[in-house]
């Protein structure tokens, strides 16, 4: 197949390009099973690229004009606990997030098997992820690690029990390559510990 080269006139006389009306000016590659468009939105002074044969369908890139870079279907996720346990403390491990708050993609899993506790990545990337998953019950050890497939890759906090006061709080991020269908929870060894459905978080994001 051949290329077909489009010219503008130089520096001072660009090629021009417009569209069908002021607020939509598209570039549309017609593919066969789906359009990729990259669009300019003189509306909100945008310029969008997404799948779709115009503006006001799928966007996955959008640019505004003051060339902040919005990515709207990237992959990212963030979850709490349930309720609070500051009685008996909780002994769930790995540690549970029911509460989903965001879960672009779905890819933080919410039924069956790693149920409020793993996400599983769709692609081969990076990833970046960031937990607050507990506190330190009185006179009891607290650590956290963030498990890759099941096995342990990293731990992300760790504290020995000495003099600290219950409730003692810990955070832990890290970024990582993984495969596509890798999952990714955080465990503990040491339990009970007590939860906070305010404060207590699981997240993570797509870096690309």
């Amino acid at each position: 197949m051949g290329l077909t080269k489009v010219r503008g006139g130089g520096v001072d006389n660009p090629l021009t390009l417009g569209g069908g009306s002021a607020s939509d000016n598209s570039i549309v590659f017609d593919g066969n099973a789906q359009d990729f468009h990259i669009g300019l939105d003189d509306s909100t002074d945008s310029l969008t690229m997404g799948l779709g044969s115009s503006l006001g369908t799928t966007s996955h890139i959008v640019t505004d004009s003051s060339g902040r870079v919005e990515k709207p279907l990237q992959p990212y996720f963030l979850a709490k606990p349930s309720s609070s346990s500051s009685g008996d403390g909780n002994t769930a491990n790995p540690f549970k997030f029911q509460n989903v708050i965001h879960n672009v993609g779905n890819h933080f899993v919410t039924s069956g098997t790693g149920a409020h506790e793993r996400f599983v990545a769709p692609i081969t990337a990076r990833y970046i992820f960031s937990t607050a998953p507990g506190y330190l019950q009185t006179s009891t050890n607290f650590n956290f690690r963030l498990r890759i497939n099941g096995s342990n890759f990293a731990e992300l906090g760790r504290f020995i029990q000495g003099s600290a006061a219950s409730h003692c709080l810990f955070t832990g991020s890290i970024i990582i390559q993984l495969s596509a269908n890798d999952y990714v929870d955080i465990i503990n060894n040491y339990t009970p510990y007590h939860l906070n459905a305010t404060y207590n978080f699981f997240c993570g994001y797509l870096l690309g």
